[in-house]
């Protein structure tokens, strides 16, 4: 099931990831690869979101495992979020832990 870009925009997100600040933070997000895939699979190859997760690079986390690693902005990780609730729930807490730490760019 591919997850069409205009049904995103169309859902309202969830109050607790609707705002971060009024300023423009960057969002890391560190994500298993098997939910990296399944996320990735189920997004069109041109909506905005596709985009962000072609851009993850493979990094190892402080165990040695494997991660995928996202930067976006706080738009891009609400989206995110709300995606992963419908389709990768084991995601949501790792998507949740890189809004919860956002950054502004330096």
């Amino acid at each position: 099931m591919i997850i069409r870009w205009s049904f995103i925009r169309r859902h309202r997100l969830p109050e607790h990831v609707s705002t971060i600040g009024e300023i423009n933070v960057e969002i890391s997000i560190k994500l298993w690869p098997l939910d990296y895939d399944l996320l990735l699979s189920r997004l069109p190859e041109d909506s905005p979101l596709h985009v962000v997760l072609k851009n993850g690079v493979v990094i190892r986390d402080s165990c040695g495992h494997r991660m995928v690693q996202i930067l976006c902005k706080s738009e891009h990780a609400k989206m995110l979020s709300y995606l992963a609730q419908k389709i990768c729930p084991d995601a949501v807490s790792m998507i949740e832990k890189g809004i919860k730490f956002a950054r502004t760019p330096s």
